[in-house]
This record gives C-alpha cells, structure tokens and sequence, in this order.
C-alpha cells in the first residue's frame, strides 16, 4: 500500500513509520485504512492535532471499522461490528491507555461531527468501562473470601497455550471473571447497569464457589469464609453431589438484593450457562456441574477465553480482562502506584460523576443531612442501600386500597375504587408492555417488570392514602376535588415507577416511563413536591433526583411544541401570570444554603404549605376532562378515564371553563418557574420562547 498521491512529507513520514505499522499490525483491510488515512488528514487539514499522532490514528482507525457492519464467513445470520479488529490490541500498538482514547475519540467526534449512532456507540463504551471498573473492584475481595490468596500464584511466568491449565487460584480467579464477562456479553441491557450486573458476579460467584466444593478442591477454599458448610471441617462431613446456594451470603456480606441475585441466577447465569454446555462449547453436566472438575478444566478454561476473545472482535469492545493484566493499570490509564480502589476514584471523576446525584437547584430545603460515609460508600452500596430504604419504607403496605382508604374512597363513590384500579392496572400494561421490548430475553425482562410495576403500585397506594389524608385534615377542602383528577392518580402512579426505576439505577432514564405511560411531562410537575412532602423518609439521593427531574421539566420539556402548557396560554386569553399576581406573601430570596438542613426556609416554594393539593389539578388539561360523579366520561386521544356513580345522584363536582383564574394550575406552574429562573441562566431561553409564542400567537 503506497503513499497516497498529494501527501506533504511530514504526514508521509507519519504514514510510512506509524500508520502502515497499525495496518500491519492490526491486520487491517485496504478499504478502512484507506477511510482511516483520509479521514486522519482532512481532520489535520482543519484542526491542530497536538500530541502523539498514533493517538488520533487509533481514533480514526477504530471509527473507520465501527462503520463498517458485515456478516460472518460461512454464517448469513451472524453480524460483526469493526472488521474483526481488536480494540485491545489497537490501544497497545498505539500505545494509548483506555481513559485517555475515550476523551480523545470524543474529540474526533466533535472534529468529524460524528454521527449520533457512532457517538452512542462510544457514550456505550464509556459506560460499560466504567460499570466494569466498579464490579471488578467488588470482585476482588469477594474471590478473596472465598479461596486462597492468588497473590503470589499471579506474579508466577505464564504457562503456554499448549500446555495443560491446572485449577490454581490465580487460574480460577481469571476463569471465574472471564465466565462472568462472557456471560454478561450475552445480554447487552446488563453492560450499562450497575445492580444488574454486580448480581450477576454474585450469581457468577455463588456458582463457582459451588463447583469447587462438589469438585472436592478443598486446598483452594479459604476456611474462614462464612459460606462453607457448617460440617466442611468435621470428620462426618460429606462431599456434596447437587450445588448449594450461597447467594443470600453474598448479598448479606456484600450489599447485594437477595430476590434480584435469585432472579438474575434463575434467568440469565443458568439459561446462558446451559447453552454454553448444549453447543459443547464447555463441558460439564446435563444439572450445569463438573465445569471445574479436574479433567475439564483445562478445556473449559481456553474454551471460555476463545469464546470472549471472538465476541470482543466481533462486536468492537474493550476486552475486559484488561483488569487481569499485569500492566492494567497503565492500559486503563491509571498510575503504576494505583490500587483498584484509585481507578475507581479516578473513573468516577472520568465520568463526571456517573453514580452520584449532583445536588439541585430547587429544593435544597427538602433535603436531609448528608451522611459522611467516607471510604465505605460504593456505588454499588448505594444503589443497593437505595433499595433497601424503599422496601422499609413500603413494609407492611400492599399494592391494592389499605381498608383505611377503601373505606374513604367508597364514601365518595360505590365504583370509585374500581375504576382507580383499572386506570392504575392499564397505565402497568403499558409500562410492561415498553419494559419488555428492549431485549430479546422476554421471561426475564417480564419478571423484573412485574416486580417493578408492584412496588410501584404498593407506593401508589400508601402515597394516596397519605395526601387524602393529609387533604381530609382541613375542612375548608373537599377531597373530591383531587380524586375527580385522572391527571393526578396517573402522574402519582408514574412518579412511583420513576422512582423505582432510578432506585434499580435503571438506564431507562427520565423522561422514558411517562414516554412508555404517554403522560406529557408538563403534568409531572404538579405531583413532584407533593410526594416529597408527603412521605418524609425518601433518601437523600432520591430527593435529589426528583428535584433534578422538575427542574428538566421546567426548563425544556414543558416547553415542546406539542406541550399542554401553550394551549392553557391560549384559554387565558393568551396572557402569561404576571410575578406580583404569583408570589406568595412572604417570600425569601435566594437558595437555601445547603450546609443548613435543619433550618427551614420558606423559598419561593410551588404552592403555599396551606393550600389544597387539588390546587394544582384545579382545571382539566386541555382535552383530558375531570372525574365526574355520576356522569359518564369519554375516551379521548386514546387514553382511558373511569367513570364513577355518585352516591348523591345528580350532585357533580363543579368545572372550571373559560379564562382560567391566575392562580390556576397555570399560576402555579410560572410561580415555580419564576423560582427555578432566580437560581439559574435559563432565564434567556425561556424568556425568548415566550416572546416567540406571542409574535406566532
């Protein structure tokens, strides 16, 4: 392959001594190197590329084979991503780590103007990094309880490819990480999420440790875990033929969700591990045993690494067994003085703080003290400690009407708990329904949907209970007034499932589940500040969420063309609330100072602390009529609304129509804008959509 014709002779010298040398070594066909080449120079052309130029090169060659999708020799079926170029082995000859190619690969994006599925495929790159350096850094002291140290085993000179593995510690402790890669590799939604993935290590683990104990390698088991059987050191102990479950150990020692580690065992570990072992790509039983049996070992130990090594060519990512490399730490791009617990430091400051929630500009008042919990808050704690606070929060509750409010509800209507319920079970269809699309794997999305979709319901219910209760408190209101609102009882129950959603650190991210209930997000606004007041024990990171998700609403999503918002304007004469007819009476300026949570500052809050929730569902959404007593109400757009039969035949709640009043839903929703501007620079933004609303109007 000659220099391209036109080439000046510093980028000649550059092709000739370091771009042929990566096709060379690379292995890499004329068509993407030749894309690579002349993409590599028209960026060159425009743009000052400082530093290595191996470094862009790897840029541009990984972006030349990542457009480039074909299928398989000898297989129709079978699609590779990358021209079968390992991105391992590009890094190495490029002599890039892999922190430091992902910032560069972002600025080639920008420098191309990359794409937005390419970007996505780089934004995924990051991401699985990222969950990897985490569960990797759980994995280590996990291995370390349960067997041998591998410590000195591992600095030992490497066997060759022909010669025969033997089940040491060091051999099991790459195996047992490879087999988890693997499998993770076999379902693409785990990659990105972080609780998933740590319970399928666990599943991993539980399996392994297992396997040894019905393989009889007692030298390699470390005696003082609390997993081994309760007789393994007594003389009357007998060798195990079925594998035991240490999964509730595991979960219990090491921050894990015992119902979700099952769930994950029973569905992804077992149904992928039976594959494996019916195409004979591992050996083992027809009961999923005998993997780490003497005589199977060496063969399930190459095999699983050629297995890996395949799906990383074919589909273009990092090789995860980086972390099991003597030089991981200058690979990944870390100090040759840094421990896993440092790389973790240093991708989470990489990642802009990919786990942790950033404190909002609204409603710091709600938030609770910050606990320090220096070096023992992980990711995978916290997302697992998330969890475990909602459980006791929804302890001895139930996703169906407590007596207490079934009672209350058939005061108001004989079919009003009825029809809430079919309204809340359709809004769970839907939400089942979009769960359940992304993967291919249906039994196991369907379950983790299903338990999902309860703890939101049980949510749903206590949280009603709650604000009807706290509404029933005041004479002066008519708690009719809110539960006539289908647009209530839908954002509740949405809200619900977002929260659960984020607890799970879900990557179906806000505003994905009113996209999959088909609520418009200018009606989440009105329930946000209502839950937080109302249940007091949300956690910290919980709150901030929330507070994160209405400030998003107010800032752009409530906005959108198609926004419920314009056509209230127009039905107020298209007259926006001026400040003076919004604020409230005693006002006081400014954020609340975060250092001092335990002083309560009225900000310029959503609604006063006196007034009605009903206040903000105080007319129907444009089209989306109330709740009547007594009067049947029509399907409109698509979207259902239950009728309920007043016990006072032909008494109805009263209907706001016209102008609405300027201390309407809409006043409330430009009083909490007003409050969300005076903290933030969108006031620009906003102010000109508005100003352009009323040059089209």
């Amino acid at each position: 392959m000659g220099v391209p014709v036109g080439t000046n002779v510093l980028d000649e010298d550059i092709y000739n001594n370091k771009f042929l040398d990566l096709c060379k070594g690379l292995n890499l066909d004329k068509n993407a190197a030749s894309r690579a080449w002349e993409t590599y120079l028209a960026v060159k052309e425009n743009y000052s590329l400082d530093g290595d130029p191996s470094h862009w090169l790897a840029c541009a060659i990984y972006v030349a084979c990542r457009n480039v999708t074909e299928h398989t020799v000898g297989d129709s079926e079978t699609l590779i991503e990358g021209n079968l170029v390992s991105l391992t082995r590009l890094l190495r000859l490029c002599n890039i780590s892999l922190i430091h190619f992902i910032g560069k690969s972002k600025k080639w994006a920008d420098m191309i103007n990359m794409p937005p599925e390419l970007r996505r495929k780089i934004d995924k790159l990051e991401k699985n990094f990222a969950v990897s350096m985490v569960i990797f850094k759980k994995f280590q002291p996990i291995f370390a309880a349960m067997f041998n140290n591998t410590k000195d085993e591992q600095t030992k000179t490497r066997c060759s490819k022909k010669q025969k593995v033997t089940c040491s510690a060091s051999k099991l402790f790459e195996f047992c990480w490879t087999l988890f890669v693997v499998a993770k590799s076999e379902f693409p939604d785990l990659s990105e999420n972080l609780v998933n993935s740590y319970h399928l290590l666990l599943a991993c683990c539980d399996y392994v440790y297992t396997n040894i104990l019905i393989a009889d390698l007692r030298d390699l088991l470390n005696k003082s875990f609390g997993g081994l059987p309760h007789d393994f050191e007594s003389t009357s102990y007998v060798l195990r033929s079925k594998p035991i479950c240490i999964i509730d150990y595991l979960c219990q020692q090491y921050d894990g969700i015992t119902t979700d580690a099952k769930v994950i065992k029973e569905y992804f570990w077992k149904t992928n591990l039976k594959k494996l072992i019916e195409r004979k790509i591992l050996k083992g039983d027809s009961e999923l045993n005998l993997l780490l049996d003497v005589v199977n070992f060496d063969f399930n130990y190459k095999a699983i690494n050629k297995r890996y090594e395949q799906y990383v060519l074919s589909v273009g990512e990092f090789d995860e067994r980086i972390f099991l490399s003597e030089n991981a730490n200058i690979e990944i791009g870390a100090s040759n003085e840094c421990t896993t617990e440092d790389l973790a430091k240093e991708m989470k400051n990489k990642k802009n703080n990919l786990f942790n929630q950033q404190t909002p500009l609204t409603g710091r008042n709600h938030l609770k003290p910050k606990i320090d919990l220096s070096d023992e808050s992980t990711p995978v704690k916290n997302a697992s400690e998330m969890v475990f606070k909602i459980q006791s929060i929804l302890a001895d509750c139930s996703p169906y009407p407590s007596d207490k409010l079934y009672t209350l509800l058939k005061s108001c209507s004989a079919t009003l708990q009825g029809e809430i319920e079919n309204l809340i079970n359709i809004l769970g269809i839907k939400f089942c329904s979009q769960y359940c699309q992304v993967d291919h794997n249906s039994a196991l999305h369907n379950d983790f949907a299903e338990k999902r979709l309860i703890m939101a319901k049980t949510w749903f219910y206590k949280l009603f209970e709650n604000i009807i209760a706290k509404e029933a408190k005041n004479p002066k209101y008519d708690i009719k007034n809110l539960i006539c609102h289908a647009v209530f009882h839908e954002t509740l129950f949405a809200c619900c499932l977002e929260m659960v959603i984020f607890a799970y650190n879900s990557q179906r991210a806000f505003p994905w589940v009113l996209n999959a209930l088909q609520i418009h997000p200018y009606h989440f606004y009105k329930v946000i500040e209502v839950i937080v007041r109302v249940e007091d024990k949300l956690p910290r990171d919980m709150i901030k969420h929330l507070n994160r998700v209405e400030e998003q609403v107010l800032d752009s999503l409530s906005w959108q063309s198609e926004s419920p918002l314009w056509d209230l304007i127009n039905r107020n004469n298209k007259l926006i609330p001026h400040y003076d007819e919004i604020a409230l009476v005693s006002v006081a300026g400014g954020a609340a100072p975060v250092s001092n949570f335990n002083h309560k500052i009225e900000n310029n809050c959503f609604a006063h602390k006196d007034s009605p929730v009903s206040d903000r569902f105080i007319s129907p959404a444009p089209g989306q009529p109330n709740i009547k007593m007594g009067k049947q109400i029509a399907v409109n757009e698509n979207r259902q609304y239950f009728s309920v039969t007043s016990k006072n035949n032909g008494v109805s709640l009263p209907t706001v129509t016209g102008p609405l009043k300027k201390i309407g839903t809409l006043g409330l929703f430009f009083r909490k804008v007003s409050y969300f501007l005076s903290l933030s620079n969108h006031f620009f933004s906003i102010n000109c959509t508005l100003k352009h609303f009323s040059y089209v109007s």
